[in-house]
């Protein structure tokens, strides 16, 4: 949704691969393949990342969001 009257935008990327193809950079630094699961390396999964970060949203005015 577009709020053109709003001066503000907020932007959340996530992303977990699930596979590393062997031309990309990370391909480098962890290997080509399968990647590992966040839970299973030790790493909060994107999905929680992402549940926490909008949990501590306060929406102000929600007549921004009527149609």
């Amino acid at each position: 949704m577009l709020l053109k009257e709003v001066g503000t935008d907020v932007l959340i990327t996530a992303y977990e691969p699930f596979v590393i193809n062997p031309l990309s950079e990370s391909a480098n630094s962890v290997g080509a393949g399968l990647a590992v699961p966040a839970a299973q390396s030790g790493c909060t999964p994107m999905a929680e990342v992402f549940r926490a970060d909008v949990a501590n949203f306060k929406v102000h005015v929600w007549n921004l969001f009527a149609a």
